[in-house]
């Protein structure tokens, strides 16, 4: 699969936000962590 640079750069943006969102939700208490996890999947699905 080939993906355009513009693409590719988005892909690496939203991978380190992921990344950061993950580190982040290590510092939360559990039951926080699924809610906010499935409120950031809502929002990236329904883009």
């Amino acid at each position: 699969m080939s993906v355009n640079k513009t693409t590719e750069k988005e892909i690496n943006r939203i991978d380190s936000i992921l990344n950061k969102l993950d580190e982040l939700m290590k510092q939360l208490p559990d039951d926080y962590q699924m809610d906010y996890a499935q409120e950031v999947l809502d929002r990236f699905t329904e883009e």
